[in-house]
């Protein structure tokens, strides 16, 4: 019985939480610039990851060659994806659009991989691609977020899909966590320097902000993404990477919620479309044990 609690509890608190990223990401940008705050972010977040390598005493001992392929999947999975998810958000994008967006990436995955398709994944692109477009042109009209803010966002998602790639193909053998430790460290690095040159700086502490930069870089980087691996290793889920389709869902409902964020008709029905087509799509995988599709905030 507690088995079966814990499998249920654990998917539903990842999700949760991993929605609550963009919520709580968009509420410090109002007092902080955003590379500024993902810098802060980066930087706890490595010191956390780093001290749970020390604890469980995991070896960080690893080649050149594996530390140069670990950074280059940094930069896609860490640098590229968050850096361009604050940019976005700075040209004022709205969570919930922001999620939809990112929640194409096993679309582009498909395309990337040049695998065959069949019918019904045929369907899904169909209509997760006019989804997409139906959303897109939806938050245009309505001014929930610019062109900027959208090329923004889909450098995020290409950032995201071709780190996974490099994820799946790189040092598989390392543990996730000393990859995680690098990943973060060196995007702080990157980021830091961003940040001094590419912005302007502004900084208004306060209650507000101190939560926004703990929630993201606490909960969400590491204990998310904790629980995240922990659903992947744990055999018990014929798809885990299928969670992420209640994402777009669940911030779009907090966004509206908390932010009073505007969406139409047409954008709603986008983003079921959406889900719907990625179900059709990923469908193939379930029973799948050499493919996992592995996302890392």
């Amino acid at each position: 019985m507690i088995k079966k609690i814990t499998n249920f509890i654990i998917p539903i608190t990842f999700i949760t939480l991993w929605s609550s990223g963009y919520l709580f990401a968009n509420a410090g940008l109002k007092y902080c610039s955003p590379l500024l705050l993902l810098t802060l972010r980066l930087l706890i977040a490595s010191i956390f990851i780093g001290i749970f390598l020390l604890i469980n005493k995991i070896s960080i001992k690893i080649s050149t060659k594996e530390f140069i392929q670990i950074l280059v999947t940094g930069f896609f999975l860490q640098t590229m994806y968050l850096g361009f998810i604050f940019l976005s958000f700075g040209e004022k994008t709205s969570p919930g659009f922001l999620a939809i967006i990112l929640g194409m990436q096993p679309l582009l995955t498909l395309f990337f991989s040049a695998e065959k398709t069949n019918l019904p994944q045929k369907i899904g692109i169909f209509l997760a691609t006019f989804g997409l477009i139906s959303s897109v042109a939806s938050n245009l009209a309505i001014g929930s977020t610019n062109f900027l803010g959208i090329f923004y966002a889909l450098l995020s998602l290409l950032g995201i899909t071709i780190g996974s790639f490099f994820q799946k193909i790189y040092c598989s053998n390392i543990s996730a966590y000393v990859k995680l430790f690098i990943h973060y460290l060196a995007s702080f690095i990157i980021i830091s320097i961003l940040t001094l040159f590419i912005e302007p700086i502004y900084f208004e502490f306060n209650s507000i902000l101190l939560i926004s930069i703990l929630w993201t870089s606490l909960v969400v980087s590491v204990f998310a993404v904790i629980l995240y691996y922990s659903l992947l290793n744990s055999g018990k889920l014929v798809n885990t990477a299928s969670l992420l389709f209640c994402v777009p869902v669940l911030t779009s409902i907090f966004d509206y919620i908390i932010f009073n964020s505007k969406f139409s008709i047409t954008s709603i029905l986008g983003i079921f479309l959406i889900i719907f087509g990625l179900i059709l799509i990923t469908k193939k995988y379930s029973s799948s044990k050499n493919i996992e599709l592995r996302k890392i905030a």
